[in-house]
C-alpha cells in the first residue's frame, strides 16, 4: 500500500469526508471497556444477553 501515490489518499480523504466512501476498520481498533480490560465489541454486543419486544396487536 506504500506504494500508491499521494493523490491516491488525498482523494480517499476526500471521498471519506463527502460520506461517499465509509471507513472499515477490524475489530481489534474497536473496544469497550470491560471488567477484564478493553474487549472488542463484537465480543461484548454477542455476550449481552438477548431481550424481545413485545408488541400489542391492535
Amino acid at each position: 500500500m506504500n506504494d500508491l501515490p499521494e493523490y491516491f489518499w488525498d482523494d480517499l480523504l476526500d471521498y471519506i469526508e463527502a460520506d461517499k466512501v465509509i471507513p472499515i476498520i477490524g475489530p481489534e481498533l474497536v473496544t469497550v471497556p470491560a471488567a477484564d480490560g478493553a474487549i472488542p465489541l463484537y465480543r461484548h454486543v454477542a455476550e449481552r444477553p438477548a431481550f424481545s419486544v413485545v408488541v400489542a396487536s391492535s
